[in-house]
């Protein structure tokens, strides 16, 4: 039974290469109008296979109530599941067509980013910088906008499960290309965050899921989570500022990213209590965009488990 189910996941996850590679080789060259126009006339049956027969809209719809508690609506947590879903969709999409050499200029005109000054600014102090991104937004088209600034910019990837994809999503991503940091093992990760801030580069962590081991324990939505401690034990190390970053859609197929002033912070010489606080001010300003943009996180990952052990 065991090596059935192997074999027919093996057939799936060479499935969703074959369909990126696809879709790779097609939308760059596509209007972004008609990529617009293409994630509506799909939206319906995609919808039907991943909201239900997957069941994203339950598990979007749960998450966004566990969140919002009495101040959502049951029918609106629904609607609001729905439209993640649909930011979900056409991001994914958008992504292909600007992850190409040639549609460049377009991303540079279409993704401005606000605060950029304030990264360089950073980097002055000569120990680097950590952008701490969230799932909010298309954070990976934010990676490699940030890539074309005129600073060293690195991006903690964590590899896809799909093997066959994240080979894929990587060689796509080399044709830009962007330094990439991959997050295959928590220690050999470190390393290489640690060898990036050294030679002064504008490290990007998207660093917001819940971490059953080796998370701190935080308030988000005024729920206790467990939040992963890396940044902030990382940026006291190494006295590198931390830098919140986040990126939002606009009109059309634009995005703005929004880099926000270093998190102020004085550590006491508690390490364990400086990590603590130092993540909550961050989780603080996560939630202050979600609760703005809540259409735009991405509500799969259950941030309120319960911590084992």
């Amino acid at each position: 039974m065991h090596i059935v189910k192997e074999f027919f996941k093996d057939i799936g996850n060479r499935a969703v290469k074959i369909a990126f590679l696809f879709f790779a080789n097609l939308f760059p060259y596509l209007p972004l109008w008609f990529i617009r126009g293409l994630s509506v006339a799909v939206f319906v049956p995609a919808y039907l296979v991943v909201g239900y027969l997957m069941g994203q809209q339950l598990r979007f719809t749960r998450h966004i109530r566990i969140a919002f508690g009495d101040d959502i609506a049951p029918r609106n947590a629904r609607k609001m599941a729905r439209r993640a879903l649909y930011e979900l969709l056409i991001t994914s999409l958008e992504i292909v067509h600007y992850y190409h050499p040639r549609n460049i200029d377009e991303l540079l005109a279409n993704v401005p980013i606000e605060g950029v000054e304030k990264i360089p600014r950073a980097l002055k102090e000569g120990k680097g910088a950590i952008g701490a991104a969230a799932h909010l937004g298309s954070f990976q088209l934010m990676a490699i906008r940030l890539s074309k600034e005129d600073f060293k910019f690195s991006f903690l990837v964590k590899d896809p499960k799909n093997p066959h994809f994240a080979k894929s999503w990587y060689e796509y991503m080399d044709t830009i290309p962007v330094t990439r940091i991959n997050f295959v093992e928590r220690v050999v990760a470190a390393k290489g965050v640690f060898r990036a801030l050294k030679r002064g580069d504008f490290v990007m962590m998207v660093a917001d899921e819940f971490k059953r081991r080796g998370g701190v324990e935080v308030s988000f939505f005024g729920k206790p989570t467990m939040l992963a401690a890396g940044p902030a034990a990382i940026a006291l190390k190494t006295g590198a500022p931390m830098l919140p970053i986040n990126i939002f859609r606009g009109k059309k197929s634009t995005y703005r990213v929004v880099v926000d002033d270093p998190i102020e912070f004085s550590p006491t010489g508690d390490t364990d209590e400086d990590i603590r606080r130092y993540s909550q001010l961050r989780t603080d300003i996560m939630e202050r965009y979600v609760r703005e943009y809540p259409h735009e996180l991405l509500w799969t990952h259950d941030r309120w488990k319960k911590r084992r052990t």
